[in-house]
């Protein structure tokens, strides 16, 4: 992406992880165990030649991997390009090594994408004497109007060159700018690879055309895992308009184990820079802090935030529970949509009670987050928590996917979550803790 208006010694290098040919679940396939990280896009900026800022990001233990937006029409080194990498590995971070050509992020050019896999062939060499990476091998190539038919036949053709040169797990971004999650679903099994990664990118701008015509929601998630390939999320950011839930979106993709990399450490032409200065602003800097927009990102990553415990005592990232995994009596059943999380949902009519077993790691005030859809009108239902009467919710009427929060007190370790029937007659999806 771009705006222009190891393991830190916990895990092997990304390279030197080997993909199963196709793992056995989704849960299995999730990452490969490959941690959180951040972005770097450093070529736009004084050649390159630009102080990646690793006294400060080695201050941050959850950023385990760094992925490296190389952009050689900008004038670029492809020493420069090695030299970032062999920083990043001297460092101890995961690298994940990107061709970025900013004219081509959603083109439908296959020649641009056989460009990005001929510029693979000519420089992984150089590149590779550099230290350990794993190659993403387009940036966001193709648009919203790619089909699975024609992505899987233009990377069949692209991965099988980028092979001439190298064996490890593949990369390969889904179309519409990371977007179609159908498409690159219903197009996993035309795809001839074994070794391939799927990457999405999740912002607010997050929509999904095929198969849906919706901001991308957290069933449009659940069709990439079901492939069973590795997924992961190559980008993710708060800013660009939208109407996706770019937050929740990451925390359900954190929830299926999938690694989440978040936009940019620094480098986005915007304000979606954790470091600063941003290059943008002074790409000469050799010393940096955090930004404003730090905690955005850095609170998606590993177990939480940069102060070392959550918001309002305790919490760290949502964690989510289904209510089809719900303790369920009287008036409940499970049914199917595909736009639900996890594509199942409970439905309570006349009455019955769903009760959840939610865990956090401290005691302290937390949000929880209903998911539900009320087709029939406004609806009202009781809750408590650890058998405490806590009044009652209103669930406004919409057929659509939704979210009501409430501000709970939860003990550390288990916790009862139950939702009683008042009126009945509506949808529940999950509870999530923020």
């Amino acid at each position: 992406m771009i705006q222009l208006d190891c393991l830190k010694g916990k895990m092997l290098p990304l390279a030197a992880l080997t993909a199963a040919a196709l793992l056995s679940s989704p849960t299995d396939a999730a990452t490969l165990g490959w941690g959180d990280g951040v972005n770097l896009q450093p070529a736009y900026y004084n050649s390159g030649n630009v102080d990646l800022g690793w006294s400060l990001m080695n201050q941050y233990s959850e950023i385990q991997t760094v992925r490296i937006e190389i952009e050689p029409d900008e004038g670029l080194s492809i020493n420069t390009a090695a030299n970032w990498i062999a920083e990043a590995n001297a460092n101890g971070y995961n690298v994940i090594a990107t061709y970025h050509n900013y004219q081509d992020n959603g083109s439908d050019s296959t020649s641009a994408l056989n460009a990005a896999a001929n510029w693979w062939v000519q420089n992984y060499s150089t590149l590779a004497q550099s230290g350990s990476f794993t190659v993403n091998l387009m940036n966001e190539w193709g648009s919203h109007n790619q089909t699975p038919s024609t992505y899987a036949a233009a990377y069949n053709n692209a991965i099988s060159t980028v092979r001439q040169v190298y064996s490890g797990p593949l990369i390969i971004d889904i179309p519409g700018w990371a977007q179609e999650t159908h498409v690159a679903a219903a197009a996993s099994s035309m795809i001839n690879d074994s070794n391939i990664v799927f990457s999405t990118h999740i912002y607010p701008s997050a929509y999904v055309q095929y198969n849906s015509g919706n901001w991308m929601t957290t069933g449009d998630l659940d069709a990439l895992a079901n492939t069973g390939r590795p997924v992961i999320v190559g980008e993710f950011g708060s800013g660009n308009s939208g109407g996706a839930d770019w937050s929740g979106l990451v925390d359900y993709a954190k929830s299926l184990g999938w690694t989440v990399i978040g936009w940019a450490w620094n480098g986005d032409g915007g304000s979606m820079n954790m470091a600063s200065p941003s290059w943008a602003n002074n790409p000469y800097a050799t010393s940096y802090s955090p930004s404003a927009y730090f905690n955005t990102v850095y609170d998606k990553l590993g177990s939480g935030s940069a102060s070392g415990g959550g918001n309002n005592g305790g919490g760290s990232t949502q964690t989510w529970f289904q209510a089809e995994y719900a303790n369920l009596s009287g008036d409940t059943s499970v049914q199917s949509d595909s736009n639900a999380a996890g594509g199942q949902y409970v439905s309570l009519t006349n009455s019955g009670t769903l009760t959840w077993d939610v865990t956090v790691a401290s005691s302290g005030n937390y949000t929880l987050g209903f998911g539900f859809s009320a087709p029939y009108g406004d609806k009202t239902q009781n809750l408590s928590v650890n058998g405490s009467a806590q009044g009652s919710l209103t669930f406004n009427q919409t057929s659509s996917w939704s979210e009501v929060d409430r501000s709970v007190y939860l003990n550390a370790g288990s916790n009862t979550v139950q939702i009683s029937a008042g009126w009945g007659w509506m949808n529940f999806d999950y509870v999530r803790v923020k």
